[in-house]
């Protein structure tokens, strides 16, 4: 059950060579993804066939292990094009791998940082759970007007000290944040209408049955997120 969402888009860029030019130009070559399953391969696949190609069989999606072992995978050449977040993603286009795609392109809500637990769980806790909420609606806030803190932050957990590759990924992101963290129905229903793809019963899942809207509604009706942020 998700009970919170900091983001629904997907904060990914496709990145690839100069001799690449377009999504079609990937027809017949090989795409690195984190891991087959994960949300970097699902986006891809996206991306895809938004382009009029079919996973597997124009293109092949090829798990390399993470983010930073898929920029390695292309500076190997072991891949023609890799999908990647941030930092990772301007690491590689420094590197010289240029942004084939941006994600955020596409007309596709997606539930990128969410927060989920079980519904037995929630009946028990719900105090905990709003707690944490409330404590993470502040970070983001934090995280998104205090660029120096942030700097620090990505610095000490992403082990990168490139603040050019940092400044770069925190302009990417910030953006995309939101103030009250609702998990979106929609970006349900656009991820069960992509699953349905390759799952046939996601076409008839309800999205309501994945989300608790109450918590995030309990929170902005308490006025918290008006004082962290201001009418």
């Amino acid at each position: 059950m998700l009970i919170a969402n900091f983001s629904d888009k997907f904060l990914f860029t496709l990145h690839s060579g100069p001799e690449i030019n377009s999504l079609q130009d990937l027809k017949g070559k090989t795409i690195g993804v984190s891991g087959l399953g994960g949300s970097t391969d699902f986006a891809t696949r996206v991306a895809l066939r938004e382009a009029g190609l079919v996973p597997d069989k124009d293109v092949l999606i090829r798990g390399v292990g993470g983010v930073p072992e898929t920029v390695a995978a292309l500076r190997a050449k072991v891949v023609h094009a890799g999908t990647l977040s941030p930092p990772s993603s301007f690491v590689a286009q420094k590197a010289g791998f240029k942004i084939l795609y941006d994600m955020t392109r596409l007309g596709v809500d997606y539930i990128s940082s969410g927060l989920g637990v079980k519904k037995s769980w929630l009946v028990s806790n719900r105090l905990e759970a709003k707690q944490f909420v409330m404590a993470m609606i502040e970070g983001a806030k934090i995280l998104t007007s205090d660029e120096e803190f942030a700097m620090r932050v990505l610095t000490k957990h992403t082990r990168i000290a490139d603040r050019e590759v940092l400044k770069q990924s925190y302009n990417y992101m910030k953006p995309y944040f939101l103030k009250a963290p609702y998990p979106s129905t929609r970006a349900i229903k656009d991820t069960l209408d992509a699953l349905a793809k390759d799952l046939p019963k996601a076409k008839d899942a309800d999205p309501r049955d994945f989300v608790d809207l109450s918590i995030v509604k309990e929170i902005e009706s308490s006025g918290f997120i008006d004082s962290m942020y201001g009418k």
